[in-house]
């Protein structure tokens, strides 16, 4: 699995306050089977791409006994879309991780600049989106999918950690196609961790395996080479007489 959607840069943001917790946070990473991750801390002024670089490079250096590749990352409010002309990219791909910060956007009127900004040769990762929209939003959330925005799920939404009405919101958008990789967004606390394993047990459990494979393996590599990721539209939650199947037949 690659991590598209990580705080782990010490001492920027909101997410990892330390190196000793980015390191624990890439010894988590590696208990879950992750291969690589996105260091994306919340863009500032101050987080020039030049200055990205500069810490990137020495978190790096840092961290060069742990098992797990640092792939480079930001991410952007929509508003600073707006505001400038150059991005730090996931991994050098074309996509751009963006929070859209609800609700002081209206997702109607975000089409236009979708358009420009793809013309220009990048795309748009939305993070979270089940944590910032309601159901009421889901139509318009659908409208950015066609456009081609992909939509980036949290792995604590899906077992409750951001509470009950995130995790029907995220279960919606599943439901409606509109969840297409799932990250974790972990900052190094207790309430935000990486919650990889568990979110993976939750899929497994109430779809199977073949939608595991997609929204943590296969779509967070076609992300990072660029490309437009699987659609994923599951079918309903397993039964209990086909949890009690896989347990003596397998998948």
């Amino acid at each position: 699995m690659i991590d598209l959607h990580c705080h782990l840069m010490p001492g920027i943001d909101d997410g990892a306050a330390s190196l000793d917790v980015s390191l624990q946070m890439l010894e988590e990473a590696a208990a879950s089977n992750i291969s690589a991750v996105c260091v994306t801390p919340h863009y500032n002024d101050e987080m020039t791409c030049l200055e990205y670089d500069r810490r990137f490079r020495i978190l790096v250096k840092q961290t060069l006994l742990q098992p797990i590749r640092l792939l480079r990352g930001m991410e952007y409010k929509y508003s600073d879309l707006l505001n400038l002309d150059e991005f730090v990219t996931l991994g050098g791909s074309s996509y751009l991780l963006v929070d859209f910060v609800a609700p002081a956007i209206d997702l109607r009127n975000v089409e236009n600049h979708v358009l420009e900004l793809k013309r220009k040769g990048y795309r748009v990762l939305a993070a979270h989106p089940e944590r910032l929209f309601d159901l009421q939003d889901i139509p318009a959330l659908k409208q950015l999918a066609r456009r081609g925005v992909v939509m980036q799920m949290n792995t604590g939404s899906f077992i409750g950690i951001h509470g009950d009405e995130v995790k029907k919101m995220a279960e919606s958008m599943l439901r409606c196609g509109l969840c297409h990789v799932v990250a974790s967004d972990a900052h190094g606390k207790t309430n935000r961790k990486l919650f990889v394993n568990e979110a993976m047990n939750y899929f497994r459990s109430n779809y199977g395996d073949e939608i595991v494979q997609t929204l943590f393996h296969d779509n967070s590599r076609l992300i990072i080479d660029g490309k437009v990721p699987d659609p994923v539209m599951p079918s309903v939650s397993l039964s209990p007489f086909d949890h009690i199947r896989r347990l003596f037949v397998g998948a």
